[in-house]
C-alpha cells in the first residue's frame, strides 16, 4: 500500500484554506482542525492495519514524512487551543508577555533537544542511513532509555521515533504562531501610542462588534486582510474597551429577531438627520 503525501496536503490544505487564524474565531477553528486531523489519522491508521506496506520504502515515507505531517499539525492546532483558552486578556503587555514565555519555553525546549539528542540531529541534518531504524515498525531498541510514553504506542501504527518528528514539526509551526502573535501585538500598540488623551467608546459593546464585523466584510480594513482579532485589539486600544466575546456578540446578532443590524441602522438614521440639519 503506498499512500501520496500530495493527497494527504491537498486534503489538509483544503481544510487550511477556510481558516483565518486570526480574530475571535481562532480558539473555534483550532479546535475544528483538531478533530478535522484526528479523524484523519484515524482513517489511515485503519488503512495501514488493514492493508499494510507492500515496500519498505512506503512504510518509511509514511513514518518520516506522512504520519508526521498529520500529527505535528495535530499537536500544533491542540496547543493553539489551549493556549488561547487561557490566555489572560486579549491584548496588550499582558497577553504579549504570556506569548514570549511560551517562546521560551519552546527555545529551551530547542536548546535540550540540539544537546542532548543523537536523532535530533539526524532529522535536522537531512540524513537517511538510519531510517530502516528510525522509521520501520518493531525496530525499538529498548536499551536506549526511551521517554515513558514509548510504552503506550500502538506499535502497528508508530515507530516510535515518527511521533519525535511530529513534535519536532509542531514546534516549528508553533514556534512561528507565537512570534506572529508578539508581533502583532506589538504593532497594534505602536500604531495607537499616538493616542495620548483617552477616548472611551459610549455605545454599547455589541454595537462596536457590529461595527468592526461590518468593516471587515466590507473589507474596508487593508482590503480585508487584517483579521477580526487584529481589528478588534485595535478598537480596544482605541476606545479603552474590552471584548473578549465579539465572536459570541457577532453570532448574537445573527439570531436577532427584526433587524440584525440596529446599530449600523442608527448611524444611518443618524448621518441622515445631520446632513438634513446642515
Amino acid at each position: 500500500m503506498k499512500i501520496a503525501l500530495s493527497n494527504i496536503c491537498s486534503l489538509i490544505s483544503a481544510e487550511q484554506d477556510r481558516l483565518t487564524l486570526s480574530g475571535a474565531s481562532l480558539i473555534e477553528e483550532s479546535s475544528s482542525m483538531t478533530i478535522f486531523l484526528k479523524d484523519l489519522l484515524l482513517k489511515l491508521k485503519v488503512q495501514i492495519l488493514k492493508d499494510s506496506f507492500t515496500m519498505r520504502e512506503d512504510e518509511i515515507q509514511f513514518f518520516r514524512v506522512i504520519k508526521p505531517y498529520i500529527l505535528g499539525r495535530l499537536m500544533f492546532y491542540n496547543k493553539i487551543f489551549k493556549i488561547e483558552t487561557g490566555c489572560p486578556f486579549a491584548g496588550g503587555e499582558i497577553a504579549r508577555t504570556y506569548y514570549l514565555q511560551l517562546i521560551n519555553v519552546l527555545e529551551e525546549e530547542f536548546r535540550r533537544s540540539t544537546t542532548s539528542s543523537d536523532f535530533y540531529r539526524y532529522y535536522r541534518s537531512g540524513r537517511t542511513d538510519r531510517d530502516n531504524l528510525y522509521f520501520v515498525r518493531g525496530n525499538i531498541d529498548y536499551n536506549d532509555g526511551l521517554n515513558s510514553f514509548a510504552f503506550e504506542l500502538d506499535y502497528n501504527f508508530s515507530t516510535y521515533y515518527d511521533y519525535k518528528v511530529s513534535k519536532i514539526v509542531g514546534n516549528d509551526l508553533l514556534y512561528s504562531y507565537l512570534a506572529a502573535r508578539t508581533s502583532i501585538l506589538v504593532e497594534t500598540q505602536r500604531s495607537l501610542d499616538f493616542l495620548e488623551e483617552p477616548i472611551t467608546w459610549t455605545e454599547s459593546k455589541n454595537a462596536l462588534a457590529e461595527l468592526i464585523y461590518s468593516l471587515h466584510a466590507a473589507s474596508s480594513v487593508n482590503n480585508g486582510q487584517l483579521g477580526i482579532r487584529r481589528l478588534t485589539l485595535i478598537f480596544e486600544k482605541m476606545f479603552n474597551v474590552s471584548l473578549p466575546e465579539v465572536h459570541h456578540s457577532f453570532h448574537r446578532m445573527k439570531a436577532r429577531s427584526g433587524s440584525r443590524t440596529r446599530f449600523l441602522e442608527k448611524l444611518k438614521r443618524s448621518i441622515e438627520e445631520y446632513m438634513n440639519e446642515e
